[in-house]
């Protein structure tokens, strides 16, 4: 039986609808004047947030001069599919903090990129398998008439158009299958292929290069394990190492990272290993800014001061 399956991450965040809404919601901010610079001045302040998800330098450069420049020549809202996902919680929380308490009449235009973030954070959760294709249907309605009374002028365009075939994707499968795993795999295999010259048994020179990455690959003694990054003995303390790094279940975390803690909002100190066990050194922030959904069940946390 054949199947078509339509990938939600290309829909709403591979230019797609995310970069669609931000592209027009600039142009009416910009109509009551609120403009491009204000927005790059504001997502340049000092925000802290998990460096797992990039860094300053990312997100400055998404609403960077060059990136203005395209925008004002009719190009879009240019950022990639992780730049967006970057981008949209700025963006909401400038809607929020600055432009909401403005008065300045765009109340539909920021209700729509808030239902925006309500799809964005429920596929998310359905690539877990946590939500049903009732929950996406709704939410997707809601913003596509959110969105419709917000831009009544906007003439629709085919990913607006497939994004609503997910809902019975999530019936069918059980989850929103992901497209971006595969394409990931493509980068290891386009760099096997550009080193092999000899195009006689190309397909099979570059399938052996793949295989012989990656089982050299799934051979690596600390590939899987839990692990602190260039670790060192805590003076004094037998059995104890610090670091400034560590890699726990395949993600590294560092100092200066932000997580939430039983709702609490901490900041990374310090990377600690105790007798094989990974801990995390962290003080409490006393006070702290309004923790946003990024949508894509990440959250961005806005740092003002720390204990």
């Amino acid at each position: 039986m054949d199947v078509i399956t339509y990938d939600a991450m290309h829909c709403l965040l591979s230019g797609g609808i995310a970069q669609n809404e931000t592209d027009i919601l600039l142009s009416s901010l910009q109509e009551v004047g609120v403009t491009f610079e204000h927005l790059r001045e504001f997502v340049s302040a000092r925000w802290k947030f998990c460096g797992t998800l990039g860094d300053r330098t990312a997100i400055t450069g998404i609403f960077s001069t060059a990136r203005e420049k395209a925008w004002r020549e009719g190009s879009g809202f240019k950022a990639g599919a992780s730049e967006m996902l970057l981008a949209f919680p700025l963006v909401m929380h400038f809607l929020h903090v600055v432009v909401s308490n403005m008065g300045l009449g765009v109340g539909k235009q920021v209700e729509s990129y808030e239902k925006l973030g309500r799809v964005l954070a429920i596929v998310r959760l359905g690539k877990e398998g946590d939500v049903t294709g009732a929950e996406l249907r709704l939410a997707l309605r809601e913003h596509g008439d959110a969105f419709e009374k917000a831009y009544p002028e906007y003439t629709a365009k085919p990913k607006d158009h497939w994004v609503h075939h997910i809902p019975s994707h999530v019936e069918r499968d059980g989850l929103i299958l992901d497209a971006f795993v595969g394409e990931r795999k493509h980068q290891r295999i386009k760099a096997a292929a550009l080193a092999v010259k000899n195009t006689e048994s190309f397909e099979e020179s570059v399938l052996l290069r793949v295989v012989a990455q990656q089982l050299q690959t799934l051979c690596e003694a600390d590939k899987f394990r839990d692990r602190l990054r260039s670790p060192r003995p805590l003076e004094g303390v037998h059995g104890v190492s610090v670091s400034s790094s560590m890699v726990f279940r395949g993600t590294t975390l560092s100092v200066g990272d932000c997580m939430l803690v039983d709702g609490t909002l901490c900041f990374v100190e310090r990377c600690v290993e105790v007798d094989g066990v990974m801990f995390l050194a962290s003080p409490r922030c006393q006070k702290q800014a309004t923790v946003l959904s990024v949508g894509y069940g990440w959250s961005l946390i806005l740092r003002l001061a720390v204990s």
